[in-house]
């Protein structure tokens, strides 16, 4: 399966960032390669854990948000180079079982009085008999997260499939941890069959969430999926079936000329705009067309130049449309020669 982009807040906000790309990360597996840094990511491997937290570059400190146990996710990129600082898996009794250093991605410019604060976004490969995952600064635990033993279990209740959609969805489901651990929740959206997905929303606490449909991708053959963390130990459901999400006509923007704008006879007329769809993304110039309301079809594309306009009043359109046939316009009027002109004469005394 393919994971893709779209994310919210911290502390799992990026997760499907990790899903899809896998991270910036390298690894040093157990003391023996301490210190070192593979120039590769990561070899591929059957499960990984994502770790979002934050770092304060100041103080040397940092907190763990919630992390995730994925499988089927692509294997690491190679890291940016840092011996400060690295999150490592820990068995029962402290010893190290792997330690992957990374840098910390700085948050924003920071003002001379304020701490430096830093985004931890990595994903790292699990490691059987991880007991604790602790993040290490210049060799020294900074913020520590103990794993339990069992995972949680969630199942997707609505929609579970066969259900026709519309402009929003009421999802529900049901969870437990059999070790009484409380839980946070990601809740991702497929639109091809749970072939690819899409994060919609994470950091959830109730087993229900509205998700506006108005922003997802029409399908005949649409799932959510629900993973449950009980802060490191993940499960997961889906919907058992596809369930109908309307497809959404895509959007058109005129980027020029402005409404209103006044052009010479001679003169040439830029006409550039966009056009977006949920489905099909940006539009390819041939699915954009203009028009004028007096003189008809003037051409496609994003960008287009057009001489030989009629003097007068223009109702300048542009029509997008995407690969089901849906459409949208948006119009603009604009003047040619005397149709808004005043030529006043120049009086020499």
């Amino acid at each position: 399966m393919t994971w893709l982009y779209n994310y919210n807040n911290t502390g799992g906000s990026l997760l499907a960032t990790i899903l899809w790309h896998g991270g910036h990360n390298a690894a040093v597996a157990g003391s023996e390669g301490e210190g070192a840094m593979q120039a590769a990511g990561f070899p591929e491997a059957t499960e990984y854990l994502a770790v979002f937290g934050q770092a304060n570059l100041s103080l040397g400190t940092a907190t763990l948000g919630t992390l995730y146990r994925l499988t089927d996710i692509p294997p690491s990129e190679a890291p940016t180079p840092n011996n400060d600082w690295s999150p490592a898996l820990l068995n029962a009794g402290s010893g190290t079982l792997a330690s992957y250093p990374f840098t910390p991605k700085v948050d924003s410019e920071t003002d001379p009085d304020e701490d430096v604060m830093a985004s931890i976004i990595e994903t790292v490969p699990w490691k059987p008999g991880a007991a604790r995952v602790v993040v290490l600064y210049k060799g020294q635990p900074v913020a520590e997260r103990l794993i339990s033993a069992n995972a949680p279990t969630v199942q997707v209740l609505a929609p579970n499939g066969e259900e026709v959609l519309g402009q929003s969805a009421l999802v529900r489901w049901t969870a437990s941890d059999p070790d009484g651990d409380p839980m946070t929740y990601a809740l991702l959206y497929s639109a091809d069959n749970g072939a690819t997905w899409q994060t919609v929303a994470t950091q959830l606490t109730e087993t229900q969430q509205t998700v506006d449909l108005t922003e997802l991708p029409g399908s005949a053959q649409a799932r959510f999926r629900v993973m449950a963390s009980d802060g490191v130990n993940t499960g997961s459901d889906e919907s058992d079936a596809g369930f109908k999400v309307p497809r959404k006509a895509p959007q058109a923007l005129i980027i020029a000329p402005d409404q209103g704008a006044r052009f010479l006879p001679e003169q040439q007329v830029v006409l550039a705009g966009e056009g977006y769809d949920v489905e099909d993304g940006n539009l390819a110039d041939a699915r954009l067309s203009w028009s004028s309301d007096r003189q008809g079809n003037l051409g496609s594309g994003r960008h287009l130049s057009v001489t030989g306009l009629q003097d007068g009043r223009h109702v300048i359109t542009l029509r997008v449309t995407d690969s089901h046939g849906q459409s949208s316009t948006v119009s603009r009027t604009i003047f040619i020669g005397g149709g808004g002109f005043y030529y006043l004469p120049l009086i020499l005394r």
